[in-house]
């Protein structure tokens, strides 16, 4: 009797067991596709999936990026507006929601787009994908301010995201905001040392370390910026500091390799930050506390060389392999300012 009883559960589990396989199967070969830009092969995949089951969540996603991907807007909203509806609360509707509010604004539909972005956040406030994605929507119509708030709070979430780090390196350099900028360039560049963006990253943080130094005649001359408030007026004059110091090292042309120069540099910041008054906005309590202990446990010299580092200096790695992997320790747990 007792196989008679069990029996129609196994092969009830049986059943299930395989659709959920082959839906799963289905689900990989559809992303897939989309990677290889076979959208349309891979929206039919998708829609094999939400015969078996029309709410779906996965496919859903999936099938929206794929018709956002082939600009068929309209058709992507109704998948969108069928998730959110049919999945209400279902923590995979926070990418569901990125990819919503970025289709309506490539739409022209950019007040619908913050809106949406804003539903998500109420649902998800602690998704860093959220608040990035809001925040670059923000940068891409030049309303700066509003934009570093969503991405410093992407950052706040989750630290080890290079593109938040990139971003608010990209804003405060369109600002003029040197210092802000070349603490979250150097955060990047930790990050994403060798990765398609580090070489502009690199090219910029050059910039930035010299930046305010120009040449007239035969004088080397700085330009100084004015502060906006006592937060901005502390960074500025560290800008100052940091532009003494570069100019010493142009005028002596000491011969320096580039990563010996950047290291002194910043150890010359870093001392100036830890010594002078302390700020009170998110770049004094998120980057500062770092980069400061970063210099007094002496791991500059390691993040200067790693940017610099190329195939050929394995010898570098070879002699300052134990340094380095302190500094990784190190840096992988430090507390991060938690935005409280």
């Amino acid at each position: 009797m007792r196989i008679f009883t069990i029996l129609p559960f196994i092969l009830f589990v049986n059943l299930v067991f395989g659709q959920t396989e082959q839906m799963q199967e289905w689900m990989d070969e559809g992303v897939a596709l989309h990677d290889k830009g076979e959208f349309r092969k891979a929206i039919a995949l998708y829609d094999k999936i939400l015969e078996q089951d029309k709410n779906f969540l996965p496919a859903l996603t999936e099938k929206s990026l794929s018709l956002f991907s082939l600009k068929k807007y309209d058709d992507g909203f109704k998948v969108c507006e069928q998730a959110i509806k049919t999945n209400q609360s279902d923590p995979g509707l926070a990418p569901l929601y990125v990819n919503y509010a970025v289709a309506l604004d490539h739409s022209g539909y950019t007040d619908k787009a913050i809106k949406t972005f804003r539903e998500g956040l109420r649902i998800f406030p602690e998704s860093f994908q959220l608040h990035f994605n809001l925040g670059v929507t923000y940068a891409n119509h030049a309303k700066y301010a509003e934009a570093l708030e969503s991405i410093q709070q992407a950052a706040i979430i989750n630290p080890l995201h290079p593109g938040s780090q990139f971003a608010i390196a990209q804003i405060n350099f369109l600002q003029k905001r040197r210092i802000e900028s070349i603490m979250a360039i150097l955060r990047f560049l930790e990050l994403d040392t060798h990765g398609p963006r580090s070489p502009s990253a690199v090219l910029i943080l050059h910039e930035l370390m010299n930046g305010n130094i120009s040449k007239e005649g035969n004088e080397n001359i700085i330009h100084t910026t004015n502060p906006t408030d006592q937060d901005d007026e502390r960074f500025r004059a560290l800008e100052l500091a940091l532009d003494l110091t570069s100019l010493m090292h142009i005028e002596k042309n000491s011969g320096m390799t580039q990563a010996e120069q950047l290291t002194k540099q910043l150890n010359s910041l870093f001392i100036l930050m830890k010594e002078g008054k302390k700020g009170t906005n998110f770049y004094w309590r998120y980057y500062v506390p770092y980069f400061t202990e970063m210099e007094s446990k002496s791991f500059t010299p390691i993040i200067a060389n790693l940017i610099y580092l190329t195939e050929n200096d394995t010898d570098w790695v070879r002699k300052n392999q134990e340094q380095i992997e302190k500094y990784l320790a190190w840096s992988e747990k430090f507390q991060w300012y938690n935005g409280k």
